[in-house]
This record gives C-alpha cells, sequence and structure tokens, in this order.
C-alpha cells in the first residue's frame, strides 16, 4: 500500500500535486509576473531609460535565456522560481521602456484584444487539446519565417510591418493554446507549473507588446 501511495504521489519529475493546486499556481505565477511587470512600469521607467543600450540588450538576453534554460531543464521548484524572474525582470523592463511613449487609450486596447486573444485561445486548448498538438510544427514555422521576414524588411526597408505584426500576433496566439494544452499533459508538479506559467507568460506579453506597436501606429 506504501509503494502504490508512493508512486501516485511522485513522478520522475517531482512530487505530484493536485489538479487544483497545480492549475491555481499557474495562475498565481502568471499574476505575479504580471504585478512585477506593472510596478517596473510604474516604478522604473526612468530607471531603465538611462541604461546604455547596448548594455541592456545585452544583459536582457543574458537574463531571459538563462531563465528559459533553467525552466527547461530544472526539476527544482525553487530554481524554476529564479528561472521565471529571470524571464520576468527583463520583460518588465522592456514594457517599462516601451509603454510611456503610447496613449493610455492603446495601451487599454492592446490589453484588451490580448485578454480576448488569450481567453479564446485557452477556450480552444481546453476544448481541442490534440489539435495545438499538431500544428506545433507550423507555429514554428510561422514563426521563423517572420523573423527571417522581419529581418530582411528591416535591411533592405521592403515589406508590410503592419502585417508581419498581425502574422506574429497570430503566432504568439497560438502559442498560448499550445503551451496551455501541453502544460494539461504535463505531470502535476510545481517545477512544471512554474515552467508552464514561463511558457505562457512569454507568449502572452509579446501577443501584448506587438498589439500596443500595432495600435499605437494606428493612432
Amino acid at each position: 500500500m506504501q509503494n502504490s501511495f508512493s508512486q501516485r504521489r511522485f513522478s520522475a519529475e517531482g512530487r505530484i500535486i493536485s489538479d487544483r493546486a497545480f492549475y491555481l499556481a499557474i495562475g498565481g505565477f502568471l499574476l505575479f509576473g504580471f504585478l512585477i511587470n506593472a510596478l517596473e512600469v510604474i516604478f522604473l521607467a526612468d530607471f531603465f531609460a538611462g541604461w546604455n543600450p547596448l548594455v541592456f540588450v545585452i544583459v536582457y538576453f543574458v537574463m531571459a535565456l538563462s531563465g528559459c534554460i533553467i525552466n527547461l531543464v530544472s526539476r527544482n521548484p525553487a530554481l524554476n522560481f529564479v528561472g521565471y524572474c529571470l524571464v520576468v525582470l527583463p520583460l518588465g523592463a522592456v514594457l517599462a521602456i516601451a509603454l510611456p511613449a503610447y496613449s493610455m487609450q492603446t495601451v487599454t486596447s492592446a490589453f484588451l484584444v490580448a485578454t480576448f486573444l488569450a481567453l479564446f485561445m485557452i477556450i480552444l486548448a481546453l476544448v481541442y487539446p490534440k489539435a495545438f498538438s499538431s500544428v506545433f510544427a507550423l507555429l514554428w514555422l510561422a514563426l521563423l519565417v517572420a523573423l527571417i521576414y522581419q529581418i530582411v524588411a528591416i535591411f533592405s526597408g521592403f515589406g508590410n510591418n503592419v502585417v508581419l505584426d498581425w502574422v506574429l500576433v497570430l503566432v504568439f496566439s497560438g502559442y498560448v493554446g499550445f503551451d496551455v494544452s501541453f502544460a494539461r499533459s504535463r505531470p502535476r508538479t510545481m517545477s512544471n507549473a512554474i515552467s508552464s506559467a514561463c511558457a505562457i507568460y512569454m507568449d502572452l506579453v509579446y501577443v501584448f507588446i506587438k498589439l500596443v506597436e500595432i495600435l499605437g501606429r494606428n493612432n
């Protein structure tokens, strides 16, 4: 009986928690990330704006990539949380620098559209989880093509950036659905809850940033 109980409560990826605790943890860590970002935007915009751009970019990529790698390989919840913070903090710095350049109406509209897209994709992922698993390769291909096109457009001056921005919005919205679907299929451990929250958080922030750019350009 004891062995059977241990097998139910643990997996190769850590201690198993209940479904409710797993999804509440994902939601809680998402709210934590957004709260930290809001505080960065409100109180640290001038601080980040004073950084040397090259230093900022280097620190951003080092922190964000380190956080992503930690959440990919770690099975320790404490280390996963550190990795999550390494992703949240630099993305919040980007928001702190970018958002003051836009009107409150633009930011609010982008937030509402991003929320609608996120809820729509989450519902689709809950109803049709296998559909997102089957289009993962297509999402990767679409993202790769969009990024290559963006690089070419930057250096050649050719390209419709509005179309490209909307393509990226749709791609990252698709990733929201995929990451929600993937989270549902993972063992219910705290480390998986944190790494799932990290993936969904990045999707949502990138959707929001692109929508701010699109709506700000239109305004």
